[in-house]
């Protein structure tokens, strides 16, 4: 018996092959990091506004229609992470001035939004029409969601309103090419994607109970998509987190008369674990729900804490029975140990991908 527990734990505690599974377990999960973060990945919602459609547009002729678009011509703030932008562009109304005024255009804002500045009206005729535009700076905020940072991909969306005018009588029209944004636009470690336009009415419904207690305005949502421009927010965060995990997983594998070393790798472990979230959550999102580096990093704490145990328990019993000279115990101890590090290596692949992908 003694023979074949002293043949498993000399193969299992085969440094080469030890070494090829933290090596092969490292390149798994690189390529894991390196499928997720080419996806694109947007989970954040879209405004409720009810929107127009072409045959809509078609009954609503008595509403007077103005042509809408925006230029953006840069940002003053960019930040994600706080939700919060400050943005300078021109937004240009077109319109019939035998129907509408200029003062009722002129009464359009921005939800979530303030403006931090408005030129006057800079108006000039086209044909028949007036057409104006006012350089503005606002200061917004969009819906976002950050369940997959640092990996999540983002819509900004802006809403232009009119509060002073119903959907009967004033309808915003505008179309892709309306909202223009320039070739060498820049955000810090963000890069413009795409973005797109929805026409519509928002509506508060004041009391369920009676549909005629509502109020309603024409809106435009312009919404703008960016992508992650490169990857060092997500090294920053998870490669300190996966170095920790796996030099900590290395105390399973040290002889068990090195037993300093293996207590200190594992308390070194847990400690560089908690001083490495104080750092992180500066860069984090202030949510209330579990992002991707809240997962990995609650799932590695509880693998550090099972490995001090793992270690603690064979502390206790290597003590317990170095005096009475019990190699058997001793060999079934080592060879647990070793299982347990294969099986911890295993166990963060796994989670890794799962938290990566659901």
């Amino acid at each position: 018996m003694n023979k074949y527990l002293s043949e498993a734990g000399k193969l299992l505690s085969n440094i080469s092959i030890q070494l090829t599974v933290v090596l092969v377990s490292m390149l798994i999960i690189f390529s894991i990091f390196k499928v997720k973060i080419q996806d694109v990945d947007i989970a954040d919602p879209t405004p409720a506004i009810i929107p127009i459609t072409p045959k809509e547009l078609a009954k609503t002729q008595a509403a007077d229609q103005v042509r809408t678009g925006m230029f953006i011509k840069r940002f003053q703030n960019f930040d994600i992470v706080k939700n919060d932008f400050v943005m300078n562009s021109i937004i240009w109304f077109e319109f019939d001035p035998r129907r509408i005024s200029l003062d009722s255009v002129d009464n359009f804002a921005f939800e979530n939004a303030t403006i931090l500045k408005k030129s006057t009206a800079y108006t000039k005729l086209i044909g028949n029409n007036i057409f104006v535009y006012y350089e503005i700076t606002i200061q917004f905020s969009s819906e976002l969601n950050f369940p997959r940072f640092p990996f999540d991909d983002h819509r900004l969306h802006i809403i232009l309103t009119n509060p002073k005018a119903l959907p009967s009588e004033l309808m915003f029209v505008s179309n892709q090419t309306n909202f223009q944004i320039p070739e060498n636009f820049y955000t810090r470690d963000w890069k413009y994607r795409t973005h797109s336009v929805s026409v519509g009415y928002s509506e508060i419904s004041l009391d369920k109970g009676q549909t005629n207690k509502s109020i309603t305005a024409p809106s435009i949502v312009y919404g703008i998509e960016f992508v992650k421009a490169g990857i060092r927010k997500i090294i920053v965060i998870f490669v300190p987190l996966i170095l920790v995990f796996f030099l900590t997983l290395a105390s399973l594998v040290l002889s068990l008369g090195n037993m300093v070393s293996i207590m200190s790798l594992s308390v070194g472990g847990l400690s560089s674990m908690f001083g490495y979230r104080f750092v992180v959550e500066n860069m984090t999102p202030n949510v209330g729900y579990f992002t991707i580096s809240d997962k990995l990093y609650s799932v590695n704490m509880l693998f550090l804490f099972a490995i001090f145990l793992i270690n603690v328990f064979s502390a206790y019993k290597f003590y317990a029975t170095k005096e009475k000279k019990y190699e058997h115990t001793m060999q079934i101890i080592n060879i647990a140990r070793c299982i347990s590090f294969y099986l911890f290596s295993a166990l963060e692949i796994i989670s890794i991908y799962y938290c990566l992908f659901y």
